[in-house]
């Protein structure tokens, strides 16, 4: 069984592919390939992936079953395109496609919940009902740890503009950290924004102030950002139950499980739990390995070799099959 954690790898690396226009353009946004038919450097880069993930655990394709955990949001068609790739590029014996948010939910612990998955680019949102997908919660919108970086960047101005994406993860992890309440951006001009000195690995020392608080509360507040359509963590969690019943919707948001690296502030939990009293707000006992841990617990049933698609039914059923045995 192979499982895919994409969004913790993906933070790491910028994946850039060349289309017709000699451009050089992101291959992927938001957890999915941007364009198939962009060229074979799209599908060389995908094919690399796949194949290096498989290295690593000692799998050869032609003997396994695979367990895919994909993003939301990914159509019936963008699914049967993965399907092709692995059938027909890598030569994968069998697949199961899964969304993320619901094998996390397998890993979390609590089979009724509300799974809050945020990560490099985009935040998704799945609930689960004694580990029955309820469609109708599924939300998926662009606010992700690069928002909060570019931000971080922007408010500290000249003593980060030349800082690496790994500097400012460092910077993120170490120092910064959800405020109590509420900020704006008149908090820097305040008084109270003393500066504290910020030692990087190299030694280098930066002074930063309320930056370390401002920069991660655009996960609650989307407009520092310029973000005036995008809603804020809590009202997502609050519009991703809307169309379930009442009483379903309140057993679902007594757990609500926090997972990705983008949740992994100090002092988030307890901000949101303070926004949502009703909930009881936990992190996932798994963390960054969330996505994995599930999809492994997923792949041991007794019941997944009758699940998976095989190549030849793929052959045979096409998009139909992909979109029928889709969770």
């Amino acid at each position: 069984m192979v499982a895919e954690n994409a969004e913790r790898i993906r933070a790491q690396r910028v994946a850039l592919g060349r289309c017709s226009s000699g451009q050089l353009t992101s291959v992927e946004e938001q957890g999915r390939i941007i364009d198939f038919q962009c060229n074979e450097f799209t599908l060389a880069y995908y094919e690399r992936y796949f194949n290096h993930g498989l290295r690593i655990l000692h799998c050869d394709p032609h003997s396994v079953s695979l367990c895919v955990a994909l993003p939301l949001g990914l159509t019936p068609k963008y699914r049967n395109q993965l399907a092709e790739i692995l059938f027909e590029r890598i030569g994968v014996q069998s697949i199961f496609f899964a969304s993320q948010p619901l094998v996390g939910a397998f890993s979390s612990g609590k089979p009724t919940c509300l799974v809050v998955d945020s990560g490099h680019s985009y935040t998704s949102l799945y609930g689960v009902d004694d580990l029955y997908p309820e469609r109708s919660t599924e939300l998926i919108y662009s606010i992700g740890g690069r928002d909060v970086d570019e931000y971080l960047k922007s408010l500290a101005g000249h003593q980060l503009r030349d800082s690496t994406a790994g500097d400012i993860n460092y910077i993120k992890s170490r120092f910064c950290g959800i405020s109590p309440s509420p900020l704006t951006e008149a908090a820097l001009n305040e008084k109270s924004n003393k500066r504290k000195p910020c030692q990087m690995l190299d030694g280098q020392e930066l002074l930063l102030g309320i930056e370390r608080q401002l920069a991660p509360e655009v996960i609650f507040n989307p407009q520092l950002k310029g973000f005036n359509e995008k809603p804020s963590l809590e009202s997502a969690i609050t519009q991703s139950v809307g169309n379930l019943t009442e009483k379903k919707s309140i057993e679902i948001l007594k757990n609500v499980v926090l997972s990705g690296g983008n949740m992994k502030f100090k002092g988030l939990r307890e901000r949101l739990q303070k926004v949502l009293p009703n909930s009881r707000i936990s992190c996932h006992p798994e963390g960054e390995l969330a996505v994995w841990r599930g999809a492994a617990i997923f792949a041991s049933m007794p019941t997944f070799e009758q699940m998976v698609v095989s190549k030849q039914r793929w052959s045979e059923h096409g998009e139909l099959i992909i979109q029928k045995k889709w969770l």
